[in-house]
């Protein structure tokens, strides 16, 4: 069987292992980007005992490349679900004359590979900011953070008894929490990144928030959080500009004034909003991230995740994905 000439074929080695659902395996769904548009199809669970193998497209896979790395891989983790796997490879085809009618300026170079490969590294940050808001992964393939690390790599001490320099040999482990994507939110992320739609603001800052704590940059951590859920608090207040009293509704309503986050909690407090956050934690938040930009202050690495747990909480229940 040989691959028809106006079909694209490729192999796409994710940058980061995505945990999905068992029902996400053996699916295919349309993703793309700009001008090039593409299916995704994620591996099947094998029937030899294997973990997972190619996808059935009904071609001649069986290359070295497309057996030379496992398609999918259980992992140590908790997740809550027995099917769940880590999605390590997919496979994308494209039908060329989908894309003829857009001629030479939409698809450049050589072609249509050419295009694919100039795009696909930002497609999957495009895909992994969704994934990530939804899920909590941590998907960065710049910053990887590993669960299995050696406490001072690359240092020698002098072992008397052995008369020579020895590592220290110290293994630090852990096992992550993991919440895997569902097959309908898989199909959905792909869709977004197919559109062009971006995940709201605010939800890519508590994302960034999550991961500068896991990396020590607290600073960034409390001031990505308290940005997060200050742009949340000023939509609840103007969207609550009918209920307030007249002379707050004049300040919400003047578009030449500029408010603070402390300034919308102040103004959430004196006309009583729902909060399903209490108001002394988001002063809290707002002043940990008044602390970090005007003075360079950043708490121990619990307090800031108790800090940043504020601005979760309040995405979680005012913010455009509550759960």
């Amino acid at each position: 069987m040989t691959v028809p000439g106006d079909l694209l074929v490729a192999v796409f080695d994710l940058p980061v292992p995505v945990w999905v659902t068992g029902d996400t395996l053996g699916t295919h769904a349309e993703s793309g980007l700009g001008p090039v548009r593409f299916q995704v199809h994620t591996p099947v669970r094998a029937s030899d005992g294997r973990v997972s193998a190619p996808p059935n497209l009904g071609l001649p896979l069986d290359h070295a490349i497309v057996t030379a790395e496992p398609w999918a891989h259980l992992f140590a983790a908790f997740t809550g679900d027995d099917s769940a796997i880590a999605l390590c490879r997919i496979a994308i085809t494209a039908r060329r004359s989908d894309h003829s009618a857009k001629g030479a300026a939409a698809i450049r170079w050589g072609g249509l590979e050419y295009e694919l490969a100039h795009r696909i590294d930002y497609w999957f940050d495009q895909l992994r900011g969704w994934i990530e808001i939804i899920t909590g992964q941590d998907l960065d393939p710049e910053h990887r953070v590993y669960d299995a690390q050696a406490p001072g790599h690359g240092l020698h001490t002098w072992n008397p008894d052995l008369a020579d320099f020895q590592p220290p040999g110290l293994l630090t482990m852990s096992t992550p929490h993991i919440l895997p994507l569902p097959a309908e939110a898989w199909r959905s992320v792909l869709a977004e990144v197919e559109q062009g739609n971006e995940p709201p603001l605010e939800e890519l800052l508590s994302r960034d928030a999550r991961a500068a704590h896991r990396r020590g940059h607290y600073r960034r951590a409390i001031i990505d959080a308290a940005t997060a859920a200050d742009i949340v608090l000023n939509r609840l207040v103007e969207n609550s500009v009918e209920t307030l009293p007249s002379a707050l509704q004049l300040e919400v309503e003047d578009p030449k004034k500029i408010r603070t986050f402390g300034r919308n909690i102040t103004i959430a407090d004196q006309a009583e909003i729902q909060l399903a956050v209490p108001v002394h934690r988001l002063r809290k938040l707002n002043d940990a991230r008044n602390d970090a930009v005007h003075h360079g202050h950043a708490p121990s690495a619990s307090k800031v995740a108790k800090i940043v747990q504020i601005s979760i909480d309040l995405l979680a229940s005012h913010g455009p994905y509550p759960r």
